[in-house]
Parts: C-alpha cells; sequence; structure tokens
C-alpha cells in the first residue's frame, strides 16, 4: 500500500490522523509514519482495508486502488482481474481449509505413527518375556 493510498482511505473516512490512530490500534506518530513512506504492517493494513470496507460512502464514484503483494485490487465494486471482494475472501477461505485439511492428514499420519510405535513396544515387550521367561528355564536346568 502506497503513502498516497493510506493518506486516500483516512480522508475518505472522513477522519484525522488521531482518530484513524485510535481506529487501527496505534500511536498518531505511527500514522504520520505510515502516510510519510507507506511502510504499514499487513495487520494493520488489513484493519485499515476493514474500516474503509466497512465505510458507507456519500460518493459512490470512490474505489481507490490497493496494491496487494501479487494483485492489484480495487476495493468497491471490482478488482483488476474481475474478482469482487466477496470472491477474494471466499478463495482465501478455501486455501486456509486446504491448510486446515493438511493438518489433519498431517495429525492422522502422526497418529498413526504413534499407534504403530505402541504396537512395536508392546511386541518388544512380548519377547522381552519370553526372552527371560527362556533363560529362567535355562538357568533352571543348570542348576540340575
Amino acid at each position: 500500500m502506497t503513502k498516497e493510498e493510506i493518506k486516500n482511505i483516512r480522508k475518505t473516512l472522513g477522519l484525522t490522523q488521531q482518530l484513524m490512530a485510535e481506529r487501527v490500534g496505534v500511536d498518531i506518530k505511527t500514522i504520520r509514519n505510515y502516510e510519510k513512506t507507506g511502510n504499514i504492517p499487513k495487520s494493520k493494513e488489513a484493519i485499515l482495508l476493514n474500516l474503509y470496507k466497512e465505510c458507507s460512502f456519500k460518493n459512490s464514484n470512490i474505489s481507490p486502488t490497493i496494491k496487494g503483494d501479487n494483485n492489484p485490487i480495487i476495493i468497491g465494486e471490482h478488482n483488476t482481474n474481475g474478482s469482487n471482494l466477496t470472491d477474494v475472501i471466499t478463495e482465501l477461505k478455501n486455501v486456509i481449509q486446504d491448510k486446515d485439511k493438511t493438518i489433519t492428514d498431517k495429525d492422522k499420519i502422526i497418529a498413526d505413527k504413534d499407534k504403530t510405535i505402541d504396537t512395536l513396544r508392546e511386541e518388544l515387550k512380548e519377547k522381552t518375556n519370553q526372552i527371560n521367561t527362556l533363560l529362567n528355564i535355562v538357568q533352571s536346568m543348570n542348576k540340575k
């Protein structure tokens, strides 16, 4: 996000730097720094974009471009590749669900390996008991 975009969003929302700082959860000096440099952490950028999204606009023609990491997104009706914000959010939810499924699959693999380890421990314990029994038999035979 550029410094101009940050300032444009604040002005579109009708906020002073102080009010914007309160809404974003930072000091006013931090807002001034964002507007001066354009350097804003992703977490604060998300808060700023959410504030912008939730705002009802007096002028429906206002739709500033916000540049993401890979694809520019226009807050408003559509982004440059034809997807609206709802589609972007849906896609992000799908990515999260895929990651959750991967984690669940990996948890199952770990559980299966833990079960295999437990089974091997039991077999080892049983074999150790058999060996001890055989040793006791051999020792008792040697005493006779």
